[in-house]
Parts: C-alpha cells; structure tokens; sequence
C-alpha cells in the first residue's frame, strides 16, 4: 500500500503492485480532472495510458466514471 500510494505518480515503476499504483494514480487523476484538489493545474494532469492498460480501463470507462459521478454529486440526498 505505502508503495503504491509513493508510486502513484509514476505507477509503473512500483516493484511490488503495478495494479494498486495504477488504481490509486487513476484515481487521482479522475479527482484532480473533476476539479477537486488542485485548480487548473488538475487538468493538466499526465495519466498515464500504461496504467489504463494496467487495471483494463478504457478512455470510454472514464468518462462514463466521471459521469456517474457527478451525477451522485448532484443527487445530495443520496448521502444523507
């Protein structure tokens, strides 16, 4: 976990979990693409398409993601 979480940046170069670098680095950069976290920085944020290939993910799931996302964003309610 602490590797990956290290290697997040570079998800590749983790020794140990390729998979769980790959997830966390994607993560982020869904969060920062979102506006959450950074400013206008966040969609300047490289993501890396070895990592996609990585965990199986296409550029098609994240936008359906991110979709799904705001959507729940939306819907307050949801979280009371």
């Amino acid at each position: 976990m602490v590797e990956a979480i290290a290697c997040h940046h570079q998800p590749l170069s983790t020794a140990k979990n390729k998979p769980l670098a790959s997830i966390v680095h994607i993560s982020d950069a869904v969060t920062l693409q979102m506006g959450m976290g950074l400013g206008i920085d966040g969609l300047m944020y490289p993501l890396s398409e070895e990592a996609l290939k990585v965990v199986g993910v296409t550029g098609d799931d994240l936008e359906f993601l991110m979709a799904d996302i705001v959507d729940l964003f939306i819907d307050k309610d949801m979280f009371s």
